[in-house]
C-alpha cells in the first residue's frame, strides 16, 4: 500500500489506497481488471500523478522514436503500404467517395454553410494581417525561391477532348437563367488578400480602371473600357499540386481569345515583386503588346 499523503485512489473491493489498481491486487480479490472496471465502472484505476507520469514518459519515448530517422521510415513505408492496400479496394474508395458526397450535399443544403460561404466578407484588419503575412513570405529568399521553382513546373496540358467537355459545360451553365442570376449575385464577393494587393497595384499604375470581377468562372479583373482581362494565378487556387488539372497559361490564354478578350496572367511573382517591372508589363499588355 502506498505511503500516506501521495495521490491515492481507493480500491472499492477492500478500501485500501494506491497509486494504481494493479492485476495483481485484483488477484487477491479473485477479479482481474475487466471484472473490476464492469462491477465499479466510474472508479479510476490510476491515480492523477501516475496518469500525468505515464503520459510524460511514453510522450518522451514517442518524440525519441520518431526522431530516430531508421525508425521514421520504416512507419511511413508502413502506414504508405497500408493505406495503398487499403484505397486500391474498389468497395472501400467508393464507400469513401458517397460518404464524402453525401457529407457535402449536406453542407450545402445547411443556409448557415452555402450562405455564409459566398456572402463571407473580409475585415479591413483582416485584410493587412494577410496581407503583411504575404508580404513577409515573399520576402524570405527561401520561400520565393520555392515558389519560383513550383511556378516554373511545366504544367500537363489539357488534352483535346477534356478542353472540349470543359467548354460546353461552361456554356451550358450559362445558358441556364439561374446560374446567371446566381453568378451576377457573385460579383459582390470581395476580393481575397492577394486579389486585394493586385488592385491595389493596377489602380496605383492605372487609376480606376480595372474592376474586380468576383467570379470565379471568369477572369478576375476586367478593364472597364477595353476587351481585356487578368487571370491571377493565386497560391492556393490556382496550386498545381491541389488541382492538378487546372489548365496551364497558354490554355487560359487562347479560352478568352475565343471569346474576343485579350488575357493576361498574373502570378504572386508579379504581385510581390518589382512595382516598376509589374507596372511595364501591363502596360505592353494593353498597348497591345
Amino acid at each position: 500500500m502506498a505511503e500516506a499523503g501521495q495521490d491515492l485512489i481507493q480500491c472499492r473491493r477492500c478500501g485500501f489506497s494506491y497509486k494504481r489498481i494493479t492485476a495483481s491486487h485484483l488477484a487477491t480479490h479473485k477479479m482481474s481488471l475487466l471484472d473490476y472496471e464492469l462491477r465499479y465502472p466510474d472508479a479510476p484505476i490510476m491515480s492523477e500523478e501516475d496518469r500525468s507520469n505515464q503520459a510524460a514518459v511514453m510522450s518522451r519515448v514517442a518524440r525519441e522514436c520518431w526522431t530516430d530517422p531508421s525508425y521514421y521510415s520504416r512507419r511511413v513505408d508502413s502506414m504508405s503500404q497500408t493505406m495503398g492496400v487499403y484505397w486500391n479496394r474498389p468497395e472501400n474508395s467508393k464507400r469513401q467517395s458517397e460518404r464524402m458526397t453525401k457529407r457535402l450535399e449536406e453542407m450545402w443544403k445547411d443556409p448557415l454553410y452555402s450562405e455564409g460561404y459566398f456572402i463571407r466578407q473580409w475585415t479591413e484588419e483582416e485584410r493587412g494581417i494577410q496581407s503583411d503575412r504575404m508580404r513577409k513570405n515573399w520576402g524570405d529568399p527561401e520561400f520565393r525561391s520555392m515558389m519560383l521553382e513550383i511556378l516554373s513546373k511545366p504544367r500537363k496540358p489539357l488534352g483535346r477532348e477534356h478542353k472540349e467537355s470543359i467548354r460546353q459545360t461552361k456554356r451550358r451553365q450559362w445558358e441556364d437563367p439561374d446560374f446567371v442570376k446566381g453568378q451576377l449575385e457573385a460579383r459582390g464577393i470581395s476580393p481575397n488578400s492577394e486579389e486585394t494587393d493586385c488592385l491595389i497595384r493596377l489602380n496605383r499604375f492605372f487609376p480606376n480602371q480595372w474592376e474586380f470581377t468576383g467570379d470565379r468562372s471568369r477572369a478576375d479583373f476586367t478593364h472597364k473600357t477595353l476587351p481585356k482581362v487578368i487571370n491571377y494565378n493565386g497560391s492556393y487556387w490556382h496550386d498545381e499540386e491541389e488541382f492538378p488539372d487546372r489548365p496551364t497559361d497558354v490554355e487560359i490564354v487562347e479560352f478568352f481569345r475565343e471569346w474576343g478578350l485579350g488575357c493576361l496572367v498574373l502570378t504572386p511573382l508579379d504581385i510581390y515583386g518589382d512595382e516598376e517591372i509589374f507596372g511595364e508589363k501591363v502596360r505592353r499588355f494593353l498597348n497591345g503588346g
